[in-house]
């Protein structure tokens, strides 16, 4: 594992705190371990070879399935314990008393001693936030590369070493291979502390397969000389509790775990509201997703036991799952509050749910999206500014146009290129109905597009000759058949409404000359109306950027029509 165990028996009593990853819910009770607290000299230190005791008198009349030894070394672990660290302890156990049957039967199906359980108290107390200052973390303290060598998932959104359930199989795991490589069990502990390979290294050093030997004539630190005594002590003290003043076990509900497949991002507290399930509950059970958000993918999230059933069935009944869910979505330059809400088709308050840590959302930020509204932020360009008009603009003359507009226009225009390679000039003859070619991106379906255009999958499997159950690949031209089409952008318009009005009457308008600071949303709350009628009244599209001094056409009333 690594070289220094991650929780000393006083870590609790000082009360550490460790830096904890932000969460959407209140984490497990139980101080992490602090990085400067680790060790403070206290504890008995092995002196010269262990020194048989009386067993009975030390082991008591309880059985044990690892070879607990009766010596000097383990007897001043449990005085240790039991009398300078007693509050400690009884607080470990009790965290302990919660999780042991869950743990001992991982222990059981992987086939090992089930007085491992005492391995993780020894470690991190049961406290999944448990962090060292060498970086291990969880209830079995693994560093990185261990946690990632036994399967656990470790990255910027999910950390599996914090995952009680996931963790506990690895650490089996861990174990199972410690144990098949040295043959011992006082040699698998001490190499879970130490590192395999500097067990191997004192065994031929020493020339000894007997942990004791090695620790009295190896060169093993303190603290993997105490390791192996202290696992010893705490099952010698957990099994005879009444002689050292320790409470019993106290009735509780045992640690249990119910799941739920997700096939997309899903925020916790949105899973949560689904299956009427308690949200703090939720998260204290997934303490391992960081930031509270269920990764890319097929994910199993742990919920409350007996839930799982109506959870499934409620997730995939949801409008979320029917629409395709969640994405996650990495700010750029120029994507403004504005211009998110736009895509998501969500207000602020909706935003601010998934989103609690973006008020503001700044680029290289990573953000909790509708499915749908991605494609069309990474396919349209990034947005143009609105540019002041070069004289003064009465209410009679035209409304200044976006640069986007402007280009749009100009021979050559790289956006002009852009918007091409998506969607062909709409042209209406007489009795001719509008229609647009749409570029497929990935993840769309006849489906998506039909609900997205307004028309039926059966209009456009018509238009393009498609067989049923033909499959859209991404860069596919299709023919969209729609009066709806004319009206809306191929590249990922998510409803907004058409912008060939004809600019409103003179007399309907008012002029707002733009400010610092000031954006479509926040004019239109000002003046009564809505961004869609800002946008009609002067020919803007989604993606502009007001800049200060452009001057605009305010419609007098709320439709703006």
């Amino acid at each position: 594992m690594r070289a220094r165990s991650a929780v000393l028996l006083t870590l609790v009593a000082l009360g550490a705190c460790a830096r904890r990853p932000p969460a959407l819910g209140p984490e497990p009770v139980g101080a992490p371990v602090s990085a400067g607290a680790e060790a403070l000299g206290d504890e008995p230190r092995p002196e010269g070879p262990p020194r048989p005791v009386a067993r009975s008198g030390l082991l008591g009349e309880a059985s044990y399935d690892l070879p607990v030894e009766a010596n000097s070394w383990v007897e001043a672990e449990v005085t240790y314990l039991a009398t300078l660290r007693a509050d400690v302890l009884r607080r470990w156990l009790e965290r302990t008393d919660r999780y042991a049957s869950f743990v001992r039967a991982v222990l059981r199906e992987h086939g090992l001693p089930e007085d491992l359980v005492y391995l993780a108290t020894i470690e991190s107390g049961y406290d999944p936030l448990a962090r060292s200052r060498s970086g291990a973390v969880g209830w079995w303290q693994f560093m990185p590369g261990t946690g990632r060598a036994e399967g656990l998932r470790i990255d910027s959104l999910v950390d599996e070493r914090r995952d009680p359930v996931r963790s506990t199989r690895a650490a089996a795991r861990h174990l199972g291979g410690l144990f098949d490589a040295f043959g011992d069990w006082a040699l698998a502990v001490a190499a879970y502390n130490a590192g395999a390979g500097k067990i191997r290294r004192e065994i031929e050093r020493v020339g000894s397969r007997s942990f004791w030997a090695l620790a009295t004539y190896g060169t093993l630190s303190d603290e993997t000389k105490r390791y192996v005594p202290r696992l010893f002590a705490v099952a010698i003290l957990a099994k005879n509790r009444s002689r050292f003043n320790l409470p019993e076990p106290a009735p509780a509900p045992a640690f249990a775990v119910d799941s739920v497949l997700v096939d997309f991002p899903v925020p916790l507290r949105e899973l949560a509201r689904l299956g009427g399930v308690d949200a703090d509950a939720l998260a204290a059970l997934n303490p391992h997703l960081l930031a509270g958000l269920t990764p890319e993918g097929l994910y199993w999230v742990w919920v409350p036991p007996g839930t799982g059933a109506q959870l499934q069935l409620a997730y995939r009944r949801s409008d979320l799952w029917k629409f395709g869910g969640y994405r996650l979505y990495r700010v750029r330059p120029g994507d403004d509050l504005d211009r998110l809400l736009l895509a998501s088709g969500w207000d602020r308050e909706r935003f601010r749910f998934f989103n609690p840590q973006a008020d503001a959302p700044r680029p290289g930020q990573t953000i909790v999206l509708p499915a749908a509204a991605v494609p069309f932020l990474l396919a349209s360009a990034l947005p143009a500014v609105a540019v002041p008009p070069p004289a003064k603009v009465s209410t009679a003359t035209p409304a200044p146009r976006s640069r986007r507009s402007l280009g749009d226009a100009a021979a050559g225009s790289p956006d002009t290129g852009r918007r091409a390679g998506r969607e062909d000039a709409r042209t209406r003859g007489p009795g001719r109905a509008a229609t647009a070619v749409h570029v497929v991106l990935r993840g769309e379906t006849l489906w998506s597009l039909a609900h997205r255009y307004g028309t039926t999958v059966e209009a456009l499997r018509a238009a393009n000759a498609l067989e049923p159950g033909a499959t859209l690949r991404p860069g596919m031209q299709l023919k969209v058949p729609t009066e709806a089409s004319a009206a809306r952008r191929s590249d990922g318009d998510l409803g907004v409404p058409s912008r060939r009005a004809t600019t409103p009457a003179a007399e309907s308008m008012r002029e707002h000359v733009v400010e610092p600071g000031e954006t479509l949303w926040n004019l239109a709350r000002r003046y009564g109306t809505t961004v869609e009628a800002l946008q009609r009244a002067n020919n803007l599209d989604s993606t502009t950027v007001l800049r200060p001094g452009v001057r605009l056409r305010i419609p007098k009333n709320p439709g703006g029509r």
